[in-house]
């Protein structure tokens, strides 16, 4: 402890047991010092408090009515069952299943055309910067601006090339 806490300070260390900022204490005939200390921080933590009740539960026909009405308009599926062959009861995994929707070129045109003109107006306020980084003089700076600048034209070019192929169809 002299030299990982107090760096070869014997004086400093002494200076600390009197004031009772280290405890001394005798185990097995060799004494031992001790400081209390103190960490703060933060922690991150999650706590599920979901209790679930296992078990058999009477509901009534138009209880279950009312809940099978509910999982139907969910557009639930099933991954299968499997039956016990303890109390013949069946059990059934519920799987939760998007609706598959086709889309329309229309739509997707105009998602594109939007994106498009997006991009445009990205490259157009980009170009706006590039006297300033080309008076800058900062070689990182520039290289990082000719990479993103590369990625946004490049994206145009997808998005071009994407709307061309659907037109010559």
């Amino acid at each position: 402890m002299l030299w990982e806490k107090f760096h070869g300070n014997k004086l400093a260390m002494d200076q600390a047991i009197q004031d009772g900022d280290l405890e001394m204490t005798s185990f097995k005939g060799k004494d031992y010092l001790s400081f209390v200390s103190l960490k703060s921080g933060r922690v991150q933590s999650h706590k599920d408090e979901t209790v679930l009740d296992a078990g058999k539960h009477e509901i009534t026909a138009a209880e279950h009515d009312s809940i099978d009405g509910w999982l139907r308009s969910l557009n639930v599926g099933t991954s299968g069952s499997a039956k016990s062959l303890e109390n013949e009861e069946t059990t059934t995994l519920v799987v939760l299943n998007k609706p598959k929707k086709e889309l329309q070129w229309t739509e997707v045109e105009a998602i594109l055309l939007e994106a498009k003109q997006a991009q445009g107006k990205l490259i157009k306020d980009s170009m706006k910067m590039k006297a300033k980084i080309l008076d800058s003089k900062d070689k990182v700076l520039l290289d990082k601006f000719k990479e993103c600048l590369q990625v946004l034209q490049d994206n145009g070019r997808n998005l071009d090339h994407t709307l061309t192929w659907k037109a010559g169809k």
